[in-house]
């Protein structure tokens, strides 16, 4: 995780695990095959937190979603720049899997989530979940690229926090909120007219 993939020699990983560099070609064909089972290991992780968060009966859905900021804003911290970076460029192939994953990953969790939202009360039960979703999924995709990240000047947390605020309560004030629900049937007669 803090010198990347391509930099550290098999012999050092043999080292580090305290065997011989022919018993780690025993188990493993390539380092890449090694990097893919890493990967494996830390999407399982990351899977399996993430589910027994969404599983909670016991937390609501603000609960659910503050406690998955905090949980990838801390894996997303383990990782770092010089890794993500040259996995992306020098094992594509397992780059697009890590994306795969997170794709499918993100649009489901996400969707159970704001289903619950809606259950409990929390989330309007008149918006287009799919849309919400795939805007969500988009502004992650741009925002939060796991090879990328490092490179911002906001640490993970702070940008979820802002998606999160945004997404969630809007950029307006509550007095403009108000002022905006006076206009909503405007919005309703456009939505219409648009459309026919």
């Amino acid at each position: 995780m803090t010198f990347g993939f391509s930099r550290v020699t098999a012999d050092e990983i043999a080292a580090g695990l305290g065997i011989s560099k022919a018993t780690l070609y025993k188990h493993f064909g390539s380092k890449k095959e090694i990097l893919r089972e890493v990967v494996a290991m830390a999407r399982a992780e990351i899977l399996g937190i993430v589910e027994s968060i969404i599983a909670d009966e016991s937390a609501g859905f603000l609960d659910k979603i503050m406690r998955l900021m905090l949980q990838m804003g801390e894996w997303f911290s383990q990782v770092g720049r010089v890794f993500a970076q040259d996995v992306r460029r020098s094992a594509p192939r397992i780059w697009e899997e890590i994306e795969v994953f997170r794709k499918q990953k993100i649009l489901l969790n996400f969707r159970i989530l704001l289903e619950a939202g809606v259950r409990e009360g929390v989330i309007r039960p008149d918006v287009d979940l799919e849309l919400i979703v795939q805007i969500y999924y988009v502004l992650i995709q741009e925002f939060v690229p796991p090879d990328r990240l490092f490179n911002s000047r906001h640490s993970v947390i702070s940008i979820l926090e802002t998606l999160f605020k945004v997404f969630f309560e809007g950029v307006l004030t509550g007095q403009a909120r108000e002022n905006l629900a006076g206009r909503q049937a405007g919005f309703d007669l456009m939505n219409k007219e648009a459309f026919r």
